[in-house]
């Protein structure tokens, strides 16, 4: 799977799959696509909070090493998010 039709299945899915599918899915992604995907997830407003604190926890768990996407997110609304960014930060 590319990270174009991994994208497209992705849009289709409710938020709790997303989430699934992510876990499940991730490793079919090779490392500057799955960095790439996470990043869109993560960057998305639309996006549900817990989908994108799913995607910083997993984009912290890869070589990606800029910590300026984690610190701005550390004050997102969202607990979640705020609460993932600040782990990844550790």
């Amino acid at each position: 799977m590319d990270l174009q039709e991994f994208s497209e299945k992705f849009k289709t899915l409710a938020s709790k799959e997303k989430i699934k599918f992510i876990y499940e899915q991730i490793h079919n992604l090779k490392g500057r696509e799955k960095i790439s995907f996470l990043l869109s997830a993560i960057k998305d407003e639309k996006t549900f909070s817990l989908v994108r604190a799913t995607a910083l926890k997993l984009l912290s768990q890869t070589s990606f090493e800029e910590s300026t996407i984690y610190q701005e997110y550390t004050k997102d609304p969202s607990q979640a998010v705020a609460k993932a960014a600040k782990k990844a930060l550790k």
